[in-house]
């Protein structure tokens, strides 16, 4: 066996991608740490159209924008209830324009803001009135621009059209706590009681998930119609085939690389990525699924 210098070690550690903080089984850690950066409770996840990251730092009240190679960019937002104003958030989305919107859950509103800071000032305010919301915690966009909101504190989903106006809403769930909208605008929802899925329009479709979740936050649906959540209370991501079967889980509780405390967030890149929010962990991780 050849050992390497300890200096030739030294500056290959240095010279690694900063993605790579540890790795393990196809897992790495993206973000975290004991730097200013580290998030605090992460609970949502995005990936723009260039391979930027946005975690929401939810102890932060802000967001941390990461390049692909997990560098921080820049925040956006900071603690407030002005137009720049984020309390305890957590769910994001982009819309087809490419603006970020937040579930500024403390906030009981939906903010915006550009990719580079800039408020465009938020929508709704605490209330069970249509457009009103207590405790958003969620948001999903469908083809045609409409966004849908877990309004958890209401025990309902929202959908707003691309202007903010209230279209329509229904109930049939418990907490609602994650959302995803799929290429034929089916809707999916994680709440206290598992896996549900919705038309556009809120009628309930014959459809139920073989796994068993221990009370699923986020979940994400890729191009092909597989449904990723993070199983929280489980502390693992779970595949879900487009009709239902549990195909893969993937993580077990823990603090080691690979395993999680607590996921509230999932989201895939158009390579098939995933991204984790380990809430409990404090980190954002990756995990790149056999085979892709």
């Amino acid at each position: 066996m050849v050992r390497l210098p300890l200096v030739v070690l030294l500056i290959a550690r240095l010279l690694l991608p900063a993605s790579v903080l540890a790795e393990s089984g196809g897992w790495q850690i993206l973000l975290g740490g004991d730097d200013a950066n580290t998030p605090r409770m992460p609970s949502g996840l995005a990936v723009d159209a260039e391979g930027r990251i946005y975690v929401v730092d939810t102890g932060g009240s802000r967001l941390e924008q990461l390049s692909p190679s997990g560098r921080v960019l820049s925040t956006i937002g900071r603690l407030g209830t002005g137009d720049d104003g984020l309390r305890r958030p957590r769910g994001i989305a982009f819309d087809r324009n490419g603006t970020l919107f937040i579930a500024d859950t403390a906030n009981h509103r939906v903010q915006r803001f550009s990719t580079q800071g800039e408020p465009l000032g938020p929508w709704g305010s605490i209330g069970s009135d249509p457009g009103e919301f207590i405790l958003p915690s969620s948001l999903a966009f469908d083809s045609h621009g409409n966004l849908f909101v877990a309004d958890t504190g209401n025990h309902r989903i929202q959908k707003l059209d691309p202007d903010g106006r209230p279209l329509a809403q229904w109930g049939g769930v418990h907490f609602p706590h994650g959302i995803a909208v799929d290429a034929q605008d089916a809707v999916y929802v994680s709440d206290s009681a598992g896996l549900h899925k919705f038309s556009g329009s809120g009628e309930l479709q014959d459809w139920t998930s073989s796994a068993q979740f221990g009370d699923p936050y986020g979940l994400t649906v890729d191009a092909a119609g597989t449904v990723y959540v993070a199983d929280t209370d489980n502390g693992r991501i779970a595949m879900i085939s487009p009709t239902g079967e549990l195909q893969a889980a993937w993580g077990s509780e823990g603090k080691a690389v690979g395993q999680l405390k607590y996921p509230e967030a999932v989201v895939v890149d158009s390579q098939g990525m995933l991204y984790v929010a380990d809430r409990g962990n404090d980190r954002v991780q990756t995990f790149t699924p056999p085979g892709r």
